[in-house]
C-alpha cells in the first residue's frame, strides 16, 4: 500500500511540472496598430498575470511582432520563450509600432517565426 501511495504521489508531481503553458503572441506592430497597441499589450500582461496564477509556476512566454515585408530587417521582432514574466512585459513595452506603408504586412513571415521557437 505504501509503495502504491509512492507511485501515485510521483505520478501527481509529474502531471503537476507538466501543467504549464507555452504562449506565443503575435502581433502586427506597424503604425496602423497604433491606436490599438496600448490595449493589446494591456490585454497581454493581463493574460500573463492571470497563467501565473492559474499554473502557480511562470508560463513560457515568447513575442514575435511583424511589420511590412518593405520594413527589411526591421520587419520581425523577435522574443523567445521565457519564463520570466517581469523581462517578458519589460520587452513587451518597450515594443515601437513604425512602418506600414503600402505594402503588406508580413503575416506569413510572422508566422513562420512562431513556428520555428522551441515549442
Amino acid at each position: 500500500m505504501d509503495q502504491r501511495k509512492y507511485e501515485i504521489d510521483q505520478a501527481l508531481k509529474v502531471i503537476k511540472a507538466q501543467s504549464a503553458a507555452d504562449v506565443c503572441f503575435i502581433m502586427d506592430c506597424t503604425e496602423s496598430m497604433g491606436a490599438y497597441i496600448a490595449a493589446a499589450k494591456n490585454s497581454i500582461n493581463i493574460l500573463t498575470k492571470t497563467l501565473t496564477a492559474l499554473f502557480k509556476i511562470p508560463p513560457r512566454l515568447a513575442f514575435i511582432g511583424y511589420r511590412d515585408v518593405s520594413d527589411g530587417a526591421n520587419k520581425l521582432i523577435r522574443m523567445n520563450f521565457t519564463t520570466d514574466v517581469g523581462t517578458f512585459q519589460k520587452v513587451l513595452g518597450n515594443i515601437a509600432v513604425f512602418g506600414g506603408g503600402d505594402e503588406c504586412e508580413d503575416v506569413f513571415g510572422g508566422i513562420q517565426a512562431v513556428a520555428a521557437l522551441q515549442w
